[in-house]
């Protein structure tokens, strides 16, 4: 019957060696890799959600200050008799060409709600019926107070604004009014993008049913692309008026990481998501730089075993080899076994023996 050898040999348990240390790198890796991404994806997050408060801040002060520019235009209107439109129009027109505006334009509707004044065109021969406008209405309701509509494009310029009203009344309480200033949405979304420090980063502006307001993105399809309205419909902005929407993806490239914020004075939503390349760069820059480390610990590791078995037990071998050799009368090599002291000590005596038992054969 054949005997089954099961001891182990040197060379197995060195391979078995080499395979776990692989094996522990590996995991290593794995964790390093994770851990990366998790870090990479806090601080990204962490980045949009500064930058949604300085979005939100610049958005505020620019609408105040459009605020604080229609309220003094209408308190020198109110000192003025509505009927003359001249002087009216005159009034409009000084404040556009300071350009308090920053490219936008006022209007004046008359207490008819009858858009009789622009500072774009002067008087208008034919006045352009307002009624219908949401802003319009609510300034009629509550003069003094600012009330911001929906984004729309102006019959006038011809450009998409943000219509801001403000309902004028004299002292007396009668009502004059409603003056009306256009923000251009390009110029405002200059005006903000301009507080973004970080690269890589885009933001669209909604109102809360959704309206896309405006955007900063080289992508015309930024937000429809990155935002589901069917899951953005079921977030209650009252109870939840921030939180992450997305995270990106190690499988998917398309995915990226994407925030939300309320605005804290305005009904307005802003999303923030952050470019899908810039972090695929900005997560090579910090993994590459540990895998690398890590892999000359590895390649460090497996030198080491190479060593060993080189000068170890490869020598060893030979030895086995050798002493079969004798064992079987054959001739062997004088040569001596380069390696440790000891393996050239083991080899030597071997060699003694050899030759004693070469010695005791001729005696025989």
């Amino acid at each position: 019957m054949m005997r089954i050898r099961t001891q182990p040999s040197l060379s197995r348990e060195f391979n078995l060696i080499a395979l776990f240390i692989i094996f522990i790198l590996l995991l290593v890796s794995v964790w390093i890799v994770w851990r990366t991404y998790e870090y990479n994806g806090d601080r990204v997050l962490k980045q949009l959600e500064n930058e949604s408060l300085r979005i939100d801040r610049a958005l505020i002060v620019e609408i105040e200050n459009a605020g604080y520019v229609l309220e003094s235009v209408g308190r020198q209107i109110a000192a003025m008799k509505e009927s003359n439109l001249d002087d009216i129009n005159q009034l409009l027109q000084s404040f556009d060409r300071r350009n308090y505006a920053k490219n936008s334009f006022f209007s004046w509707a008359d207490a008819d709600q009858r858009l009789v004044a622009s500072s774009v065109t002067g008087v208008l021969k034919d006045p352009i019926d307002v009624s219908d406008r949401d802003y319009v209405k609510k300034a009629v309701t509550k003069p003094w107070a600012l009330y911001i509509g929906r984004p729309i494009e102006g019959r006038i310029s011809n450009k998409w604004v943000l219509p801001l009203s403000l309902g004028i009344t004299d002292k007396q309480g009668k009502y004059l009014g409603v003056l009306i200033l256009s923000l251009d949405i390009s110029n405002l979304t200059r005006e903000v993008s301009k507080v973004i420090k970080e690269q890589g980063i885009s933001f669209a502006i909604t109102n809360l049913a959704l309206t896309l307001l405006t955007q900063d993105s080289a992508d015309i399809d930024f937000f429809s692309r990155n935002f589901d309205l069917k899951l953005l419909a079921k977030i209650d902005f009252d109870t939840a008026p921030t939180g992450i929407y997305s995270r990106a993806n190690l499988w998917d490239g398309d995915r990226i990481y994407a925030y939300y914020e309320r605005s804290g004075k305005y009904p307005y939503v802003i999303f923030l998501g952050y470019d899908a390349d810039k972090n695929a760069a900005a997560l090579r820059s910090v993994l590459l730089p540990r895998l690398m480390q890590l892999c000359v610990i590895a390649g460090f590791l497996l030198w080491v075993l190479w060593d060993v078995r080189r000068r170890i037990i490869q020598p060893v071998v030979n030895l086995t080899y050798v002493v079969r050799s004798i064992v079987r009368g054959e001739q062997i090599s004088t040569e001596p076994e380069r390696g440790p002291i000891e393996i050239e000590l083991l080899h030597h005596e071997i060699l003694r023996l050899y030759q004693m038992l070469g010695e005791r054969k001729r005696l025989e």
